[in-house]
């Protein structure tokens, strides 16, 4: 029998030749390609442009240099690739001086339990940097950290990594420091496994423009999603898009973004989805503004599971003229019974020409939810002109909602219960309104010392409420017809007469209790004896008996 043996393979630029063996070998030349064949090899480059294949086996791959003042056009490339094995694969490149750079590092683990370190630094305050860096786990357990950082006077970090099947741990981040603009792009990718994936970018400029984009998507499993932004004291605009896609699973998704911009407009936009599974939203954000224009938009889906939702916002202006803020916090609940908190607050000094808007929007689905929405901005400052509301649909289900407004504020809250047994809570603000919907609702005014409008339906039985806390000096009630429509006023000034043919007044101990011809029942808890026309729930009928059906029209946009 003739026995095969392999022939050694021989690479240009090398001075060893790789074997079936355990092999350690070095690039000696730009453009070297070096194959590890069989065994647990070791490879190492500290030239540009060289690819280093590991094979089978255990293998260590090692690439490091620094390049100054690279030639024209300045393109610099590094590759690794572990192959089958638990493999180690570890990059460093340093570019320095004035000459521009454009730079490719792609590392490639296989199958197997591989780690992966990638770290790139692009040093000059006078040329341009433009880098990808591209990882893939492939199957196995992996472990990728990748560290980029750029200074220059353009500076892009362009990282993807794609972790594969597995319970794998990736950690990316990138810095730019760049006289001009500052890009970061990052898209972290998992598979199946339980994955840990978290991107972390930072620009610290102090006059310049920065557009940083993150997406994190996690695939099938329990997985855990993290993104870190920070952008510290850009005199011009600063970017910021973030989108996290958990999949199916029991996820956890945070983000945490921290924006300082001095003259400029700071754009974040935020969506997150959490798919199939139990999941977890801790989404924060924090935007500090010299003057500008700031508009911030954070949107939270879940779908199917029991799923806890927690967005925080917060505002800083300074005491200077021309400043204008739009921060928006969605959530829309998927099935199941989800916690809800949204969270905005203002804070800042007086000056002329200011404005902002704060707003949370909450939407509920088929099971009990528990949402509950604050606006703080009692220490935002005087001269300053402000839309403060909080929006919160039940939906399907027996919910509670509250909304809380800061006190001596002119924000509001709009409750809508939905059908269920509901449980509406309202807390400070002006204008509150309150609709309990069909189903038996509580609805509690007793924290609301202003004006609140409770708005019910005749034509159609929308359950026995009790509302506490009804203020008959200020408050409103709105009733509209089955369709939601205005009713006419056709009889005498006001529309007291008019609804007095559709319900009925009657007093039941300490109670006033509001009955309409088809079933609806409401008891207004302590409002004293004597009732017996719908005028008399009110002081004023001509101001507080009203049929408006587009009251909170915007509330919901």
């Amino acid at each position: 029998m003739r026995i095969r043996v392999p022939v050694p393979v021989y690479v240009p630029g090398t001075s060893t030749p790789p074997t079936s063996g355990d092999d350690t070998i070095s690039a000696t030349a730009s453009g070297d390609v070096i194959r590890g064949l069989g065994g647990n090899d070791t490879l190492s480059s500290a030239f540009d442009n060289v690819t280093l294949n590991g094979g089978t086996g255990n293998d260590s791959l090692v690439t490091s240099y620094t390049v100054v003042n690279p030639p024209a056009p300045g393109s610099l490339f590094a590759q690794q690739s572990g192959g089958t094995g638990d493999d180690s694969l570890t990059s460093y490149l340093r570019v320095e001086g004035s000459n521009d750079a454009s730079t490719a590092i792609n590392s490639y683990g296989g199958t197997g339990a591989d780690i992966i370190d990638i770290t790139f630094l692009a040093w000059s305050f006078s040329a341009n940097n433009d880098t990808a860096i591209t990882a893939n786990g492939g199957d196995g357990a992996d472990t990728i950290t990748v560290s980029a950082g750029a200074w220059g006077n353009f500076s892009r970090i362009d990282t993807r990594v794609n972790a594969g099947a597995g319970d794998d741990t990736v950690n990316s981040s990138a810095v730019t420091r760049a006289g001009g603009l500052n890009e970061i792009y990052q898209t972290l990718t998992g598979k199946d496994g339980i994955d840990r994936l978290t991107a972390s970018s930072r620009a610290d400029s102090a006059f310049t423009n920065v557009y940083f984009n993150h997406e994190i998507k996690g695939g099938t499993g329990d997985d855990e999603l993290t993104s870190i932004v920070s952008v510290d004291q850009t005199a011009l605009d600063a970017t910021t898009k973030i989108d996290l896609r958990g999949g199916a699973g029991n996820d956890i998704i945070t983000s945490d973004t921290v924006t300082r911009t001095n003259v400029g407009t700071a754009a974040n936009s935020q969506n997150f989805y959490g798919g199939r599974g139990d999941d977890s939203f801790d989404i924060r954000t924090d935007i500090g503004a010299y003057q500008g224009n700031d508009i911030s938009t954070l949107e939270v889906r879940a779908a199917s599971g029991d799923d806890v939702i927690a967005m925080f916002t917060h505002v800083d202006h300074s005491g200077l003229s021309g400043f204008n803020s739009t921060s928006v916090n969605r959530a829309i609940a998927g099935g199941g019974s989800d916690l809800v908190t949204l969270d905005l607050s203002a804070t800042g000094g007086a000056g002329p020409n200011k404005s902002f808007t704060l707003r949370n929007v909450g939407f509920g689905n088929g099971g009990g939810d528990v949402m509950t929405a604050r606006v703080d901005d009692s220490a935002a400052g005087s001269g300053v002109t402000a839309l403060v509301e909080n929006a919160l649909d039940g939906g399907g289900g027996g919910d509670a909602l509250t909304g809380e407004v800061s006190a001596a504020s002119q924000g509001r809250s709009v409750l809508l219960g939905g059908a269920g047994m509901d449980s509406l809570t309202l807390r400070g603000g002006v204008n509150n309104v309150a609709v309990g919907g069909a189903g038996r609702d509580l609805i509690d005014l007793t924290a609301s010392p202003g004006a609140d409008i409770l708005e019910f339906r005749t034509g159609v039985d929308e359950g026995r409420d009790t509302v506490l806390g009804w203020d008959r000096a200020s408050d409103v009630l709105n009733i509209l017809d089955a369709a939601g429509n205005a009713i006419a006023d056709a009889g005498a000034p006001g529309l007291a007469d008019d609804f007095d043919a559709l319900v009925t007044v009657s007093f039941n101990g300490a109670s006033a209790v509001l009955t309409t011809i088809d079933g609806t029942r409401i008891t207004f808890s302590g409002t004293g004896s004597g009732a017996a026309s719908v005028a008399d729930l009110v002081a004023d009928p001509l101001t507080q008996l009203i049929s408006d059906p587009a009251l909170y029209a915007t509330a919901f946009a």
